[in-house]
């Protein structure tokens, strides 16, 4: 049963990608394996949380399922949107959009990248939060503490 389900769930995210890529013609699928490449470096440089990162990658998978003919000269501002929605989500502390701007060497503004937002979460309906592997195995690795701790309190 595991098996036929988790088969069934490759089968939709297949179908998923094709979606996006029939009508994102301009999105080649280098351009968004370059793109999380560099979401993972300004991850890196923030010394975000993996789950903020993996959150906003399937934000930008899900805001580009929703979305036609998207200009792939505004990914890295697409990109950088999921990153600033993620990080006011995940992190006690979450970068500025004028830290985001920085990263980006400036070539967007913050009021771009604020506008970005706005547009994701209302396109998303404000469902922004996903769960992630890291998320499941978090709360299992710490069901598992506990269960050492009452065996060891006892």
């Amino acid at each position: 049963m595991l098996i036929e389900t988790g088969r069934s769930q490759y089968q939709e995210n297949v179908k998923f990608y094709v979606h996006i890529r029939r009508n994102n013609p301009q999105v080649l699928w280098d351009m968004r394996a370059k793109l999380i490449s560099w979401m993972m470096e300004v991850s890196s440089e923030f010394a975000l949380r993996r789950e903020t990162l993996h959150n906003s990658v399937i934000l930008l998978d899900t805001w580009l399922g929703k979305t036609n003919n998207f200009s792939n000269n505004h990914l890295q501002l697409l990109a950088l949107g999921c990153l600033f929605i993620c990080s006011k989500i995940e992190e006690l502390y979450p970068p500025t959009a004028a830290n985001f701007a920085f990263t980006a060497n400036n070539f967007f503004s913050e009021l771009e990248i604020k506008t970005i937002e706005r547009n994701i979460c209302k396109k998303l309906n404000w469902n922004l939060i996903y769960v992630t592997p890291n998320k499941i195995f978090g709360c299992l690795s710490q069901i598992w503490d506990e269960l050492l701790d009452q065996k060891w309190n006892n």
